[in-house]
């Protein structure tokens, strides 16, 4: 019979010993350095194995890991149980949106997993997790295409060259989040990267905010409530992640 009491402890002791081999900020580069985090940093050039064996102890990005591990397990089940007939265009464009939802959440859990391997694959992992959100705004923008346009857009330069432009945002986007990679972290760079992710999101929302903002004139008022609620989600969370809270306020638990 197992005793309950003896895991417990043994499982306390090795999960606090593990988290006592996390370093402080002040034995950590200053690149890797994150705003408002104190403690709990992973050494760096970790082989493949112990990367992979820090996903079941503590330190500052576990929770990351998780939260889009979980994230894309979700996605991938959700992918696989729904009836699409994909002879239909709108269905194809849910098929991709489906798919992005997949591989962003999972380019980030990887990245944020294998980051402490050494300098060279820590920059590996993050451009491609910024191509994969960049790939996946790429698929919300062929969703909006066929869902959301207004139909005053429809038939006009606006939405034959809706994708394509979405394309171009896209790319740019990853290229300047890539070399804010090398620019010393201030709250500039995080801007210049919020920036950089808002072109393509801004741009591809476009007929999201005209059902928000005119819908009466276009009839097309279903879906826009929903759309507000997106926006203010979006503020809520841009803020969080721009103003770096709650861990400026509260360091030294996070």
């Amino acid at each position: 019979m197992i005793d309950i009491d003896l895991l417990y402890v043994c499982s306390l002791k090795m999960v606090l010993c593990i988290y006592e081999d996390t370093l402080d900020e002040k034995d950590v580069p200053l690149e890797l350095r994150e705003i408002g985090i104190r403690k709990g940093y992973r050494r760096q050039n970790l082989s493949f194995l112990s990367c992979f064996r820090s996903l079941f102890t503590l330190h500052n990005e576990t929770f990351n890991v998780w939260t889009h591990l979980i994230s894309f397990g979700f996605y991938v089940y959700y992918s696989l149980t729904q009836p699409l007939d994909l002879w239909l265009p709108e269905n194809q464009s849910i098929l991709c949106i489906l798919i992005t939802c997949c591989l962003f959440p999972l380019g980030s859990a990887l990245a944020h997993l294998f980051m402490s391997m050494s300098p060279v694959i820590r920059h590996i992992c993050f451009f491609i997790d910024y191509a994969s959100i960049s790939l996946y705004a790429f698929g919300a923008g062929t969703v909006n295409k066929i869902y959301a346009l207004p139909k005053l857009w429809r038939g006009g330069l606006f939405e034959a060259h809706y994708l394509q432009a979405m394309f171009l945002n896209c790319v740019l986007t990853v290229i300047v989040a890539c070399h804010t990679r090398f620019l010393p972290r201030t709250r500039s760079m995080t801007l210049l990267r919020l920036a950089a992710f808002s072109m393509p999101y801004l741009y591809g929302m476009l007929p999201c905010i005209y059902r928000v903002l005119y819908c009466g004139e276009d009839n097309s008022c279903e879906g826009a409530s929903y759309y507000a609620k997106h926006f203010f989600d979006t503020i809520f969370t841009v803020s969080f992640y721009g103003g770096h809270i709650p861990e400026v306020f509260f360091p030294w638990p996070f």
